[in-house]
């Protein structure tokens, strides 16, 4: 019951996250921004791409958390330690009564799996902390004097101890260190199903713990990166600098000229790659 009622806030909030990356999706569809792989200037992309590919990641995180409403809806009451009670209750009734679709259909399983649904609620959270990790680490660089793309809100950095100049970005640094706590968190819970015998087993109760952490350490996230976003700005004129630099135009460039020519890829690709070596 704790996890359903969890899992519904979860996605309420995510919902407004998604909402507020279509916003600037929309805003910056056609602003232009380089693109990178392996940390090094690729092509140029736009920040509408980039946003969208980010909304699209916590739209999956939101199906998760709907999914696993579906898949975990059954009530294990009455199955006791696993073999049922002698007790004439009806499980249908107080399933019902209890918010459930049903009763579990076999009483041993939820019983000798208990954890699981635990361990499915913390991957489902680990996954969406992983998707806010890698969006930190891109402001983060993004807001780097280095880049300068973007200027993050005040309100979410910190000073320095001894130095008067710095701007730290503290508040996505504790996102991508949350990420790795959950990471941790799913990994322990693996661990203690994994040995299970049949019937209940002391060891799975010490998931119950594991799982409020989780809670505690992933939901602000949610909260966090949805009001940043409402107050990130965009440093366009440096972002339109940056977009005639480090030869990232070529490959489009490469690419015009075997379709004008019929050339080979292969062959046009070679001889660009020669001349820049000169």
């Amino acid at each position: 019951l704790y996890l359903k009622d969890q899992t519904k806030v979860f996605i309420v909030e995510l919902t407004q996250l998604i909402f507020a990356l279509q916003q600037l999706k929309k805003k910056y569809a056609c602003v232009k921004i380089p693109g990178f792989t392996h940390h090094r200037p690729a092509m140029v992309t736009t920040l509408g791409v980039v946003f969208g590919a980010w909304k699209e990641g916590v739209v999956r995180d939101k199906m998760r958390f709907k999914q696993w409403l579906t898949l975990y809806n059954k009530s294990p009451l009455g199955a006791g330690t696993g073999y049922g009670t002698s007790f004439p209750i009806d499980r249908k009734y107080t399933a019902k009564l209890l918010g459930f679709s049903g009763a579990e259909p076999n009483i041993l399983d939820p019983i000798t799996n208990r954890g699981e649904t635990e361990t499915a609620f913390v991957f489902t959270c680990a996954l969406m902390m992983k998707h806010f990790s890698q969006i930190a680490q891109t402001l983060i660089l993004w807001s780097m004097p280095q880049f300068g793309y973007i200027s993050l809100p005040d309100g979410f950095c910190t000073g320095s101890s001894i130095m008067p100049h710095k701007k730290n970005p503290d508040v996505l640094e504790v996102i991508k260190a949350k990420a790795a706590i959950l990471y941790g968190a799913l990994q322990s819970l693996l661990a203690i199903n994994s040995g299970n015998f049949i019937g209940y087993n002391r060891d799975t109760q010490w998931t119950k713990y594991l799982v409020m952490d989780a809670v505690d350490e992933s939901f602000p996230g949610i909260k966090v990166l949805k009001e940043l976003f409402g107050a990130l700005s965009i440093n366009e004129h440096v972002l339109v600098k940056a977009c005639k630099e480090d030869d990232i135009l070529i490959t489009c460039a490469m690419e015009k000229e075997v379709q004008q020519t019929g050339q080979s890829l292969r062959a046009v690709k070679q001889r660009v790659e020669k001349a820049l070596k000169i």
